[in-house]
């Protein structure tokens, strides 16, 4: 292992940085991450090691974001070389979380604090790349949780050297990194996303964790290496769980774009307008329900003697108040619900979208929704409010519309698997498998083609769903 480029002091740290202003950001971030691993494998004192990692720390912020702005300004999937340059961004807070990962329990929850810090841009970068956050990730993130939740010093609050915020806590890094990814940020925009993460740094007093479900919420246990999920209204019977709340309101702050879904997430639909109604006949709830439907419907193709045929829906009797009635199937999860008489309302040349129906959907899953027309949608529920019309309850849906075609798939390096593959008319297509980790760039064979992925756009509770390149 070579040496530090400076003595081990926070002085001669905080010169050397400043002397790399003058090289390019690549060659910055490559001496930075090189002195980082240095550190990190030197033999110091706690103390000398802090200090020298408090000196280096704003630099590290400053050049991953650097990296940062430009490759999140390319398109998927990146190429080899702007695939590298987001790693670096990336691997330099690997690196300097690992420092304050090493020190002793004496600098604890400063260290732990400064550490999640960076854990939370390391998730970011992965999330701005294209990834899935790794079970490692999720590991490093509940081990302070656990270990402060033992010690008594999640709330702790700590000054924040970066003058980016006066103080704050292990426990608001936490809330601020489980929100962001509960918000599936990776239908946004890659350079929008630090804005959302910064505003959720803003308002992490409006973002709770109890041990008491919240309607409406997020769901993690932080005893596994798995993200948020959004919470069931049953509670479930562990002592080990955790629910997450976000009771922020005011998002003039967030982008426009972020700020639209971030309404749509909860179901804040006065700013939304939605002008397109379609009838639907048929839910398919659930992954495995969906995917046996399909198999059914692709056995069955529309012709042109199909018109003969009446449907069962024009026959259902209107109730006393001139309503459809809807189906008494009992709804049970993981199962097709048929003749509902569903109504679909969009928003034009958008996915957003509400469902209302009186079959109790879960924010989360997927959805299949089988129209009058015959036609099939793709969608994930987002939120639920039940029996908001009596009977009827509304949902939000994130749409994914096109041709939907039930496939196979074979991943390198694993054996076939059946996925859905949905072709929009013009976009890249996009494919709903079961929760698998693919890599941007990798090609996969759909069938008899040769696909590329571009990036995820969904880690869901039982599913994941890919854009494809184009």
């Amino acid at each position: 292992m070579a040496e530090l480029p400076f003595p081990p002091n926070p002085r001669a740290a905080a010169d050397w940085l400043a002397n790399l202003e003058k090289a390019g950001p690549k060659t910055r971030a490559h001496r930075v991450y090189q002195a980082l691993k240095i550190i990190n494998y030197k033999d110091l004192q706690d103390d000398t090691r802090l200090a020298v990692l408090e000196s280096l720390r704003s630099g590290v912020f400053a050049i991953s974001e650097i990296l940062a702005v430009e490759f999140t300004a390319l398109p998927s999937p990146l190429t080899e070389s702007a695939r590298n340059t987001a790693k670096l961004s990336a691997f330099l807070h690997h690196e300097i979380a690992a420092g304050y990962e090493s020190l002793g329990n004496a600098h604890f929850p400063l260290a732990a604090q400064r550490a999640l810090t960076s854990v939370g841009q390391l998730m970011l970068r992965v999330i701005q790349l294209g990834e899935p956050v790794s079970s490692t990730a999720w590991r490093r993130l509940f081990q302070h949780y656990r270990q402060g939740e033992k010690n008594g010093w999640l709330d702790t609050p700590i000054p924040d050297s970066l003058g980016i915020h006066e103080q704050s806590s292990v426990m608001d890094q936490i809330k601020c990194i489980l929100a962001f990814v509960a918000l599936t940020p990776m239908r946004d925009e890659a350079a929008l996303l630090p804005s959302l993460l910064a505003f959720l740094e803003q308002h992490k007093d409006e973002i709770s964790i109890s041990d008491t479900p919240s309607p409406g919420g997020w769901i993690f246990d932080p005893h596994q290496p798995h993200g948020p999920h959004r919470a069931h209204r049953t509670p479930v019977d562990s002592t080990t769980l955790r629910y997450l709340a976000l009771e922020i309101k005011d998002t003039a702050q967030l982008p426009g774009p972020v700020r639209i879904r971030w309404q749509h997430h909860f179901g804040r639909l006065s700013e939304l307008v939605y002008q397109e109604e379609r009838r639907v006949d048929e839910l398919w709830c659930g992954w495995d329900c969906t995917l046996a439907e399909l198999k059914q419907w692709q056995k069955t193709p529309i012709n042109d003697t199909d018109w003969l045929s009446v449907p069962d829906f024009e026959l259902i009797l209107p109730d006393e108040s001139g309503n459809m009635v809807e189906s008494s199937i009992n709804p049970d999860w993981h199962r097709p619900h048929r003749k509902v008489n569903a109504l679909l309302k969009q928003c034009s040349n958008d996915s957003l979208a509400v469902l209302e129906t009186g079959i109790d959907l879960i924010p989360g899953e997927l959805l299949g929704l089988k129209l009058l027309n015959e036609a099939i949608i793709m969608a994930v529920v987002r939120w639920a409010r039940p029996g908001a019309f009596g009977n009827k309850g509304q949902f939000g849906l994130d749409l994914l519309e096109g041709k939907i075609t039930r496939v196979k798939v074979i991943v390198p390096g694993r054996g076939p698997n059946f996925a859905i593959h949905i072709t929009p008319p013009s976009q890249a297509g996009i494919l709903l498998l079961p929760q698998v980790r693919l890599k941007p760039g990798m090609t996969i064979l759909v069938e008899e083609n040769e696909l590329t992925i571009a990036r995820l756009m969904e880690w869901g509770n039982n599913f994941c769903a890919y854009l494809l390149a184009s």
